[in-house]
């Protein structure tokens, strides 16, 4: 539908890792959600910030690919 967002990540995103706890499946759908009235590129950022900010110092142990379509239709 006009509007609607699709969001394809690799594993990298959802199993960033801290004190033996995943960034998940919840945060990244609660940070579109949360952020849904933005352009793709700055709900692209937004997670990448988000995934940054919860692994910490930690390396990132795995790749991390995002792809994100916004929907529109003329």
């Amino acid at each position: 539908m006009e509007g609607d967002l699709l969001l394809f990540y690799t594993d990298g995103v959802t199993e960033t890792e801290r004190s033996n706890e995943y960034f998940g499946v919840e945060r990244l759908s609660a940070i579109v959600q949360n952020n849904i009235s933005r352009n793709p590129d700055e709900i692209l950022e937004k997670i990448l910030t988000e995934v940054t900010k919860f692994k910490g110092s930690l390396s990132q142990e795995d790749d991390i690919t995002i792809i994100l379509l916004n929907c529109t239709y003329e």
